[in-house]
């Protein structure tokens, strides 16, 4: 049986089911049959397309949201409904509180669990995180719902914990601010309500333990310290602090190996610490360490799935919790006291962005540190004829992630080599540090139909399989004319390789950090006067760099020229100086045990 065929069985059996029996049949019967399906599908059901053999089942559907179902008396619908349409499609979606318990995870999961690269018109991301939003306010009015039993509420924290990705946010220029606040609030309630529970705040004496010299107690809590982009950036933050003043200890949830990263990561600290597995034990080794302040590395926006990154940060784990650049937006967390920009990142109204108080580096709020591993190449070469593309064809080129590629991106780029004959697109969209795995059905088909649209009479995207060494990706780009940046999530860590190499970049910067990643390092080159700042600028930019070769030149002199120097993002003296300062700063002389 196919999945679609399967889909519509389950649909029928689940309309045929006496609502007496529905509990029952759902959890033992229908659920475990949608997750094998699911599964085998590697996303939701309503990203099918419907067959003629499902206008029966689509016109129960339409009839039920006709109308109006101001009760959600038969459950029945709400999940057929859920096998066809996108939740945002659904008209007067059930208030969440009314649904029954035993159908929560379902109905959540429907909602919040799609893969990232099934996004499929304009618009899209804008509805589906309209309906994030709905969904965690509601949530947020259970867990403070005094009419409600603690275990009603404990059960609605759970399963949206469990199951909500606010990585679709990345890709809007919203203020997140509120949303995060209450996404963190739905999660610190769902962490204090487990039995046995280490309690998430904690006071620490007043005065630390002396240490040679009164040196701050600083720990650097990341997942590994092993070659990936968090490592280059978090590197920065410990590499060049003066180790007569601070006491530096890596902390990571796995063991350190013989990778040269980590043992060039080592040699930056006085000793590393390997956490327990269970969470509540990795909160009270933390804790024993009695640190004056921790980094927290790992991005905390992202979903719960990772215990370093979103279970246990929420504890207070050190007298002062800091965190950066490798969270692409606010935290959330009452625990997490201070976030670390940059000047050259942020936008004049920033601090209202923050729930953590915003402390700035005088430059980009990003700066990476690369070992002699970066280096190193897997000998592929790269060529036009391998590639299939003619010599005299305009090869734009981005790094830009698959999930950046949003149908609002492919437009523009699409637009733009429309506007130049011949003209190529080159892709190397599947950074390992993003996903392992890309799910890429739904992205193919979508651009394969856009590039129907222009009618060019060729092919203009190539893609490039995923490439794990540095080395080799500034290989490729030297086949490239232009380099393309993402908008509004913008690159940094991947804006890196085209700079290297003096690839003329075109990026547009908006109103958030992710937003402003990409200018802020021209700014740090001092080529600020190359930002654009709205979709029209960025087309032109990108269009006149294409057709005038004179232009490109120039730029890629003025490139040529800036990157001689040590920029900020690649100088951890600088960096190294300014974090100095802000945890002599944030801990103070006397180091209380009182929290910000």
């Amino acid at each position: 049986m196919d999945i679609q065929s399967g889909r519509r069985a389950l649909a029928h059996a689940l309309l045929d089911c006496p609502p007496s029996k529905l509990q029952q049949r759902f959890s033992q019967e229908f659920y475990p049959r949608i997750a094998e399906l699911h599964t085998a599908l590697k996303s939701l059901f309503f990203l099918l397309e419907a067959t003629q053999e499902d206008e029966p089942i689509l016109n129960r559907i339409k009839k039920w949201q006709e109308n109006g179902h101001t009760q959600p008396t038969d459950a029945r619908m709400l999940i057929v409904a859920l096998f066809y349409l996108a939740p945002y499609q659904i008209k007067s979606f059930p208030p969440i509180a009314t649904i029954p318990q035993w159908l929560l995870e379902f109905v959540f999961k429907s909602i919040c669990l799609r893969s990232l690269d099934a996004f499929r018109y304009r618009g899209e991301i804008r509805e589906h995180c309209d309906t994030l939003l709905w969904l965690t306010d509601e949530t947020h009015k259970i867990i403070h719902d005094p009419n409600l039993l603690p275990d009603h509420k404990n059960l609605v924290a759970r399963v949206y914990a469990s199951t909500m990705n606010p990585i679709p946010f990345y890709f809007l220029d919203d203020d997140l601010a509120a949303f995060y606040k209450q996404r963190s609030a739905i999660v610190e309630f769902f962490l204090a309500s487990q039995k046995n529970t280490t309690p998430l705040d904690y006071q620490f004496p007043a005065t630390p333990p002396a240490t040679e010299g009164n040196k701050i107690r600083l720990g650097i809590l990341a997942h590994h310290f092993g070659p990936q982009t968090e490592t280059y950036s978090t590197l920065a933050v410990y590499h060049d602090l003066d180790r007569s003043r601070f006491d530096i200890t890596l902390i990571a949830d796995g063991p350190f190996g013989n990778h040269p990263l980590e043992q060039y990561c080592s040699r930056h600290a006085d000793r590393t610490v390997v956490l327990p597995k269970h969470p509540g034990q990795a909160v009270e080794a933390i804790r024993k360490l009695d640190l004056d302040a921790i980094w927290i590395s790992p991005n905390m926006t992202g979903n719960m799935g990772s215990v370093l990154a979103t279970t246990i940060p929420p504890f207070r784990l050190a007298r002062v919790q800091i965190t950066g650049g490798n969270s692409p937006a606010t935290t959330g967390f009452h625990n997490i006291d201070y976030f670390v920009s940059g000047t050259y990142t942020e936008p004049a109204d920033a601090q209202s962005h923050y729930t953590e108080k915003l402390l700035l580096v005088d430059g980009p709020a990003h700066c990476f540190v690369f070992d002699e591993s970066a280096a190193m190449t897997s000998g592929v070469k790269f060529s036009r004829e391998a590639a299939g593309i003619p010599q005299d064809a305009l090869i734009f080129v981005s790094g830009a992630n698959f999930y950046k590629i949003t149908p609002e991106q492919e437009d523009v780029w699409l637009a733009i080599i429309r506007q130049v004959p011949g003209s190529r697109l080159l892709l190397y969209p599947f950074n390992p540090n993003w996903n392992a795995d890309y799910q890429m059905g739904t992205f193919f088909r979508r651009l394969d139909a856009s590039i129907k649209r222009l009618g060019l009479g060729y092919n203009p995207i190539i893609l490039q399989r995923p490439m794990p060494y540095k080395a080799d990706i500034l290989e490729l780009l030297k086949l490239g004319d232009v380099y393309l940046d993402s908008f509004p999530h913008t690159g940094m860590t991947s804006l890196l390789d085209p700079l290297h190499v003096h690839l003329p970049v075109v990026v547009q910067e908006g109103n958030s950090q992710r937003a402003r990643m990409s200018a802020s390092a021209l700014r740090a080159l001092g080529l600020e006067h190359r930002i654009t700042r709205s979709v029209e600028e960025y087309s032109a930019l990108a269009i006149k760099l294409a057709t005038d070769t004179a232009a490109r030149e120039q730029y890629r002199q003025e490139l040529e020229q800036a990157m001689q120097t040590t920029p900020k993002f690649l100088d951890s003296k600088w960096f190294g100086s300014e974090i100095s300062r802000i945890l002599e700063e944030v801990t103070g002389h006397n180091r209380q045990g009182a929290h910000p």
